[in-house]
């Protein structure tokens, strides 16, 4: 299952606002693929193709998920392109 989520980086929990959660995001290595559209839409239909993309991949390559994957954006970024950027954390199989 997955989730989809908005979210901001902040410098400290202590003042996030009212019906904000908030979440850590784990150390380590992970593979980046940005999604690339003339609008917001084409975009945002990007990063599924990139998470199925990349499910594949990364057993081919030796690869396991980790216990992260998120897409975001530069909301100050100039645009277009528009450009939403996956992340997936990233851990070497153990071969048994």
């Amino acid at each position: 299952m997955r989730a989809c989520f908005i979210g901001a980086e902040v410098t400290d929990f202590d003042h996030v606002p009212d019906g904000m959660s908030t979440t850590q995001f784990s150390g380590g290595q992970y593979v980046i693929v940005d999604c690339r559209g003339d609008t917001q839409e084409e975009a945002a239909a990007g990063v599924g193709e990139a998470i199925g993309f990349l499910s594949q991949w990364l057993p081919e390559h030796g690869y396991a998920e980790g216990d992260a994957c998120f897409a975001c954006s530069d909301e100050k970024a100039p645009r277009p392109p528009f450009v939403e950027q996956v992340y997936i954390k990233i851990e070497k199989r153990n071969h048994q």
